[in-house]
C-alpha cells in the first residue's frame, strides 16, 4: 500500500497512476511493494528529523527510512520538503 501524507499542503495530481507507476517500478526490479509511506513537510519538520534521528544539523530535501523487513519486500518512509524541493528546482534550472 502506498499513501500519501501532508504536513504542508501540496497537490499531486494523477495519484492513482502515480501509485502503479511507483509499484510497478518495485516489482520491475523483482521486488514486492510493502508499505511505503511519503511524507510531505516543510523544511523545520524534516530539520528536526534530520536532527533526531540522524543527528544532522542542516537542512535537507528528502530523507528515507528502510523497513522492510522480509527480503525481496519494499517497505519504508519519505519524507520530503517541499520548502526544499522548490528551492533546489530554482537553484538546479
Amino acid at each position: 500500500m502506498i499513501q500519501f501524507n501532508y504536513q504542508t499542503p501540496v497537490r499531486i495530481r494523477h495519484i492513482r497512476l502515480l501509485k502503479s507507476f511507483l509499484q510497478d517500478i518495485i516489482r520491475s526490479e523483482k521486488y514486492t511493494p510493502g508499505p511505503l509511506s511519503f511524507v510531505f513537510c516543510t523544511d523545520d519538520f524534516l530539520l528536526q528529523i534530520n536532527q533526531q534521528y540522524l543527528n544532522h544539523h542542516d537542512y535537507t530535501d528528502i530523507i528515507t527510512f528502510n523497513l522492510s523487513e522480509e527480503k525481496g519486500t519494499v517497505s519504508g518512509e519519505m519524507y520530503i520538503s517541499i520548502d526544499r524541493i522548490k528551492d533546489n528546482a530554482q537553484r538546479f534550472k
